[in-house]
Order: C-alpha cells, then sequence, then structure tokens
C-alpha cells in the first residue's frame, strides 16, 4: 500500500487497499469494510468501474456476513446498476449469486430461487480459496435445495417462472426485491 499511496496512482491505490480488505475479511471486518469503502472511492475517482464492482461485491459480501441485509442489499442494487452499463456478465453472475443469498436471509425466498435458477448460464468469475469464508455458498445447489423444500408445492412454479425470466426481467426483478430489503 506504501508504494501504491507514493506512486500517486488512485487505481494501484484502490487496488492495494481492495487486496488489503480481502486480507482483513478473515480476521477484522470493520476494518476490511473501511479498506473497501477506500477502494471503491479511489476507483470511483478514475472511472475503473470493473475493479469498483469487485470491491463492491466484496463490500456486499462482508455487510451481508454481519446481518446488515439492508445495507448489503443497497450495495447490489449499486452493483448490479454498475454491471448492467458494464456489461460485466461473469461479475453480474457473481453479484446474482450474492443477491439471492440475501434475498434468501431476508425472507425472500421465491426471489432467490428465481435469482438462482435464471442466473444459470451466465459466466463464472473463478474463486479464491479465501471464498470459502464468505456467507456466499460457492455454488447455488446447497442453497436451491434448502429453498425446494422451504418452498415444497410452490417449487415448480418458481422453476417455470426462472425460465421464463429474460436477464433484462431479472435484472429490474432483483433490483425491487433487493430495493425493499434496503428500505428495511
Amino acid at each position: 500500500m506504501e508504494i501504491a499511496r507514493r506512486s500517486a496512482n488512485p487505481d494501484c491505490i484502490g487496488w492495494s487497499l481492495h487486496v488489503y480488505g480481502r486480507v482483513l475479511a478473515q480476521s477484522d471486518v470493520t476494518l476490511a469494510t473501511a479498506a473497501f469503502e477506500q477502494a471503491m472511492s479511489s476507483f470511483r475517482s478514475v472511472g475503473s468501474r470493473f475493479n469498483l464492482a469487485l470491491s463492491l461485491a466484496e463490500w456486499s459480501k462482508l455487510k451481508h456476513g454481519a446481518g446488515d441485509l439492508s445495507m448489503a442489499a443497497a450495495g447490489l442494487i449499486d452493483l448490479i446498476d454498475l454491471l448492467r452499463a458494464s456489461g460485466n456478465r461473469a461479475q453480474l453472475s457473481q453479484a446474482l449469486r450474492i443477491a439471492a443469498s440475501v434475498l434468501c436471509d431476508a425472507g425472500a425466498l421465491d426471489e432467490a430461487a428465481v435469482v438462482l435458477l435464471a442466473r444459470r448460464g451466465l459466466p463464472e468469475i473463478p474463486t479464491m480459496p479465501t471464498d470459502e469464508l464468505a456467507e456466499v455458498p460457492a455454488d447455488d445447489e446447497e442453497l436451491l435445495a434448502d429453498i425446494s423444500h422451504r418452498r415444497g408445492d410452490e417449487w415448480p412454479r418458481l422453476v417455470l417462472r426462472a425460465r421464463a425470466t429474460t436477464e433484462s426481467q431479472l435484472l429490474a426483478a432483483t433490483a425491487r426485491a433487493l430495493a425493499d430489503i434496503a428500505q428495511r
């Protein structure tokens, strides 16, 4: 971080803060959250949307893991809007996975199921070994099995709804469901 700061390059500074946040996420969520917030500010200052999206995803996961569903949802709304504009579908896939987990924990099981099922087919970002520490499962199957069990007879309807959902409808519906959580 010292070398990045000496360079006075906002993108390098942001990236060093992002990496620092990932390291801190394992031991100090408060400091990690602050590091991601500083990284996002740095990335915004130079319009580095890809790196901003990475940090915003990590920040949202930390907020979710800390039980702050409202802030996690607000961050995910910003992230989905950013990714919709940038067209980065692999990051969008990751954002939708995080969103589904937040929706599930907020009790929006139907919305979570549709998000998980409808996001299939989007490209994936390779996960890092430390991702196992996050609250978001690395694959959807466990969460889907839990929702399927909890929704019982409603499950087939949710599967059909997900299959009929276009990507633009999915993003709009996810943002609406997250907005309900963010307002709590």
